[in-house]
């Protein structure tokens, strides 16, 4: 059975890790933080589980139920506008990422231009026709629809194909099954306005910013300015909201049930953009300070949970047999 320490070893240097930096984007920042836990340490946690899902699992099924219903108004403009997106949106967004441990404030935090080594901010009100966000998973959806409260996601595809979500549901959907090597649509000439841009179309854990596809978000931006954010988490527990290894379903049990707290917060810069080359670095910099860029292709990640997967199924065998 591999320990954890030699499997963060090999997977960082020998398999899908930037050569030049040494960073596996993708592999579960609970695999290497998660600290091990005498026998009365791991009794107490399960049951401190059982009381979280006892207490969560009421309001989880009921601020889902009511985001599915706000969803039903979102395809009546008029109410999506007045309604569901200022109001019901992020109320039950809000909600639903509180009974998963996740505590989201209403408002996004502009960092220090001096950090991010930008320009001085303009002090000009500018109107930014939308966002481009980082993307660790699903959890960044409901995160962006409490604020700042898009009214569409736009997901792409390995091939570069688009694919736009105008409800909340659909978007926590497509975001659980990221990577799609393709939707089978025609790529979009310009994303639309109000809407929310995910720069990659993996998963990360927030160390590593993927290489972009520059053509795609040449095409997308379309001489726009944009709104560059990045979502930041701060946990504490033993899982992590980076939806990297799991399927949807187990994801969302796994924080409602072994997630202490966690709170999250919207990093963006004081001034939007629309230089589609200064997007990976600048995202980086707005990330935790350990993020790097890296020279990775989202398609990798297909490869590293393939052969995570694998590598789980050899323990399980060999728990079984022990």
């Amino acid at each position: 059975m591999y320990s954890r320490s030699w499997l963060w070893s090999w997977l960082s240097f020998n398999f899908c890790s930037d050569a030049s930096t040494g960073c596996n984007p993708f592999l579960p920042a609970e695999l290497v933080k998660t600290k091990r836990l005498n026998q009365y340490s791991r009794v107490a946690l399960r049951i401190l589980t059982v009381i979280l899902g006892v207490v969560r699992a009421p309001l989880m099924i009921l601020s889902t139920l009511l985001l599915i219903t706000t969803d039903m108004f979102s395809i009546i403009p008029i109410l999506s506008q007045l309604v569901v997106v200022p109001v019901f949106r992020p109320v039950f967004g809000w909600l639903l990422l509180f009974s998963l441990g996740i505590i989201s404030p209403l408002a996004v935090k502009v960092d220090d231009f001096r950090r991010l080594l930008v320009r001085k901010p303009s002090g000009k009100s500018t109107n930014a026709h939308g966002i481009v966000s980082s993307f660790h998973g699903m959890i960044d959806v409901l995160v962006h629809a409490v604020c700042p409260r898009p009214n569409c996601f736009v997901f792409y595809s390995l091939d570069g194909s688009v694919l736009v979500c105008k409800t909340l549901i659909g978007a926590l959907k497509e975001a659980s099954s990221c990577p799609q090597k393709s939707y089978g649509t025609d790529s979009i000439s310009k994303a639309p306005r109000g809407s929310v841009i995910f720069v990659s179309p993996s998963p990360t854990n927030g160390l590593g910013v993927l290489k972009l596809d520059h053509p795609l978000f040449e095409k997308l931006l379309a001489a726009c300015d944009f709104q560059l954010a990045s979502v930041k988490y701060s946990c504490y527990g033993s899982h992590y909201p980076h939806h990297l290894t799991e399927t949807g379903s187990k994801h969302i049990l796994n924080l409602m049930f072994t997630n202490m707290y966690c709170s999250v917060v919207v990093n963006t810069l004081p001034d939007p953009i629309n230089d589609v080359t200064k997007i990976s670095k600048l995202m980086a910099r707005l990330s935790v300070p350990s993020c790097v860029e890296t020279q990775i292709d989202p398609s990798t990640y297909l490869e590293f949970l393939s052969y995570w997967r694998e590598t789980q199924s050899l323990n399980d065998a060999v728990r079984e047999s022990q």
